[in-house]
């Protein structure tokens, strides 16, 4: 089973931000966010699924739930000042 990483402590009530691959950032497009495999995050609960800053989400139910975001002139520049913010 392999799990994408939620950052709770950058998400908010505008998107979910979403671990890159390899630790590498954040993303709020769950196509670009990473797969990290079971062992991973089980050997390492505490940094990938702590529970207050992360949460270890099964990637098919989180890629059933997901909705695509297609970013539009009228709220891309909300989503670049949120992401600069986090470092996105």
């Amino acid at each position: 089973m392999k799990y994408y990483i939620l950052s709770l402590n950058h998400t908010n009530n505008e998107a979910l931000l979403w671990w890159r691959p390899n630790n590498s950032g954040y993303t709020i497009y769950i196509d670009d966010a990473g797969k990290y495999e079971h062992d991973v995050v089980q050997k390492n609960k505490s940094y990938y699924d702590n529970k207050r800053e992360t949460a270890a989400i099964p990637c098919n139910i989180a890629d059933e739930f997901a909705v695509k975001i297609i970013p539009s002139s009228a709220n891309m520049d909300k989503f670049v000042k949120f992401t600069e913010e986090v470092g996105a």
